[in-house]
């Protein structure tokens, strides 16, 4: 089962902390380095007038974004990690970057913006997690339904 980061908009406030947390989490920890042409996390904080949430990779099982990698920089590795590597990366006469959530395979304590997301609005979650969750949204709305038939 893929295993990948969701976040509760309801909760997020757009701190952006898990972005900073992200990059650290990555980098080579010389915090004195870092600028803001270096500052690539692997998730992204989405903001509009209503509601604010981060995008980033899903882990999917079919991995379709590694499927249609040209050269073979897109891998899954562990099932269903998908993970770049940068050595094979192409570029059109510059430099070729890549940034995707990698759940931070590296860390014992998970996802580095997991842990420091002030809110708590995000989740490592599995497959498991997502059909609990459908289930309960499913059986709210059923109540709802039933509660408002009159007879």
């Amino acid at each position: 089962m893929n295993r990948f980061v969701i976040a509760d908009s309801k909760r997020c406030i757009g701190c952006r902390t898990c972005e900073v947390a992200c990059v650290l989490a990555h980098g080579d920890g010389n915090t004195a380095s870092l600028s803001a042409t270096q500052f690539a996390p692997r998730l992204t904080v989405v903001k509009s007038l209503d509601v604010s949430t981060t995008v980033q990779c899903r882990h999917c099982e079919d991995a379709p974004c590694a499927n249609v990698c040209p050269n073979g920089a897109m891998t899954v590795i562990s099932k269903p990690v998908v993970r770049i590597s940068h050595h094979q990366l192409m570029g059109s006469g510059m430099k070729a970057e890549a940034h995707k959530c990698d759940l931070c395979q590296e860390r014992a304590a998970g996802p580095a913006c997991v842990q420091v997301c002030p809110t708590k609005a995000l989740h490592l979650v599995n497959r498991d997690d997502i059909d609990t969750m459908i289930q309960q949204k499913q059986r709210r709305a059923a109540l709802d339904d039933a509660a408002g038939i009159q007879f």
